[in-house]
C-alpha cells in the first residue's frame, strides 16, 4: 500500500515529467513569447512554479532556508524590484504587474532548470523525512488554519495546473508559426 507521501512525491514527479518535456527543447526566445501584450510567457511560469515550491517548503513546511537562497540563486537571477506592498511569495512571481513580468530577464533555460531540479531535489529530501502524521498540523503554531497537509496539496496541483499554461502557449506558437 502506498503511503500519503510517497503518493504525492510520485504524483509530483511525473508531472515535473511532463512539463519537462515539453519545455526540454525550447529556444530562449520560445520561453520568453507571450501571445498578446501583457501575458505571462513560459520562463516566468517555470520561475513561479520552481519558486513557490522552494518557498512553501521552506517557509510553510519546515523553517529551513530556501534553496534560492543558500545556493545564490536570489543574486544570480534580477526580478523587478518589488513594490511596498509585496507579500512572502512576492520572489516566485506573486503579485507581479505585467510589466514585471515582462522586465523579468529569463535565465537561460539550462539554469532555469537546474535551480527546478536543486529545489525538486530538496523537497523529495523534506518529504521522505517528513512524517506523515504531521500533516494535520498547523503551518503556524499561533493560526490552527492552514494545515501542513495543504501544502502537499498545492505541490501537486500547482505543477499540473502551470503544465497546462505551458501547453496552452506552446500550442498558441505553433498554430501561429
Amino acid at each position: 500500500m502506498i503511503d500519503t507521501i510517497s503518493f504525492a512525491l510520485d504524483s509530483m514527479n511525473k508531472e515535473r515529467q511532463a512539463t519537462l518535456k515539453l519545455v526540454e527543447v525550447m529556444t530562449q526566445e520560445q520561453i520568453r513569447w507571450v501571445p498578446a501584450p501583457g501575458s505571462n510567457h513560459i520562463g516566468f511560469i517555470l520561475l513561479n512554479l520552481f519558486r513557490s515550491e522552494d518557498v512553501f517548503i521552506h517557509t510553510r513546511l519546515t523553517s529551513g532556508t530556501q534553496i534560492w537562497d543558500k545556493d545564490g540563486w536570489a543574486k544570480h537571477w534580477k526580478l523587478p524590484p518589488p513594490s511596498a506592498t509585496t507579500g512572502p511569495l512576492w520572489s516566485a512571481g506573486n503579485g507581479w504587474t505585467a510589466e514585471d513580468v515582462a522586465s523579468f530577464q529569463v535565465p537561460p533555460l539550462k539554469e532555469l532548470l537546474a535551480y527546478g531540479q536543486a529545489v525538486r531535489d530538496e523537497t523529495t529530501k523534506v518529504l521522505t523525512s517528513f512524517n506523515p502524521t504531521r500533516l494535520d498540523e498547523p503551518m503556524n503554531p499561533a493560526n490552527p488554519q492552514p494545515i501542513k497537509g495543504l501544502v502537499l496539496r498545492i505541490l501537486m496541483i500547482h505543477e499540473s495546473e502551470h503544465r497546462g499554461h505551458v501547453e496552452l502557449l506552446t500550442g498558441i506558437m505553433k498554430a501561429r508559426a
